[in-house]
């Protein structure tokens, strides 16, 4: 992939510094640019291209946290091929429940530290709206979820301007998901385990993505209208970042520790993600109204 802004020459590495870093052959370092898992950029006044050394430490990171675990055949080991992998029926997508809430949580801390566990303020959420939490699983085991939460404007506001912070915000804020009622989203969290390579961590994003896309659809149908979707992700999250930003967010500020806070228009925006929800909302907005409706 190509990054739509150049780097600094002293954010990059040379391909053969890549190469020697990650311990790969020039066909897997194409590979891994064709996943989106290693980010390459033409700095002006180059014509040949380097490698972010943000990406190439990252899965640097996560090879040698892989090795620690699996004993490795090959390079090739670590870029799953996707036939192999969309042949397997150990994934599983679907709405979390107040019980899921304890691997969430341990994830949560994983990821981001013990303070972001929150393991009874993510219960109180789901108990105010059990349709905002969604869990992918492989074999059973949690590996990606994402939190899409409806709030009154007024909290999503304090979030944006740092007065909360996401799992501080009263419950009574949440929304519930209603046929014709606008509202607009917080993305509280979209974590994927760190404890695979990062191209799986790649492939779990997108597969938790795939099935979000079709919950929408789903609520497309009911008529529940999200206008606007807000994220937020920091900079020692690359993999975040990229997401979120092909995903169609727009950045609206920056606060705190390198934190970038982003705001997605969903009703007018273009993102294969949103697709099929816009057009399911769109037939429920225009289909013909039952006859007692019409007597009303």
């Amino acid at each position: 992939m190509e990054m739509k802004q150049p780097a600094n020459r002293n954010e990059l590495y040379t391909s053969k510094e890549t190469r020697e870093i990650l311990g790969v052959s020039s066909s897997t370092l194409k590979t891994l640019i064709e996943k989106d898992v290693i980010e390459k950029v033409t700095p002006p006044g180059y014509k040949h291209g380097f490698y972010t050394k943000v990406s190439v430490d990252e899965y640097h990171r996560q090879q040698i946290l892989f090795k620690e675990t699996y004993t490795l055949k090959s390079e090739e080991a670590l870029i799953p091929s996707q036939g192999a992998i969309h042949r397997s029926h150990s994934i599983e997508f679907r709405e979390a429940t107040v019980d899921d809430i304890d691997q969430e949580a341990e994830l949560a801390s994983l990821v981001f530290g013990e303070k972001a566990e929150a393991r009874e303020e993510r219960k109180a959420f789901l108990k105010a709206n059990p349709h905002i939490d969604f869990h992918l699983y492989d074999q059973g085991k949690l590996v990606a979820y994402i939190d899409l939460i409806p709030l009154k404007h007024n909290a999503i506001m304090d979030w944006i301007e740092g007065r909360s912070i996401v799992w501080n915000i009263d419950p009574k804020n949440i929304e519930p998901f209603e046929p014709g009622k606008p509202v607009e989203c917080l993305i509280a969290d979209m974590v994927t385990s760190p404890a695979v390579p990062l191209t799986k961590r790649t492939y779990y994003g997108r597969r938790l993505l795939v099935g979000l896309s079709r919950n929408l659809r789903e609520m497309g149908k009911q008529g529940i209208q999200i206008t606007k979707m807000y994220a937020g992700s920091g900079s020692r999250t690359p993999l975040g970042l990229r997401i979120v930003r092909r995903a169609g967010f727009t950045e609206i500020s920056k606060r705190g520790e390198g934190k970038v806070i982003f705001e997605l228009d969903v009703v007018n925006s273009n993102k294969k993600i949103l697709r099929a929800y816009l057009e399911a909302l769109k037939q429920w907005k225009y289909q013909p109204a039952s006859p007692s409706e019409e007597q009303k």
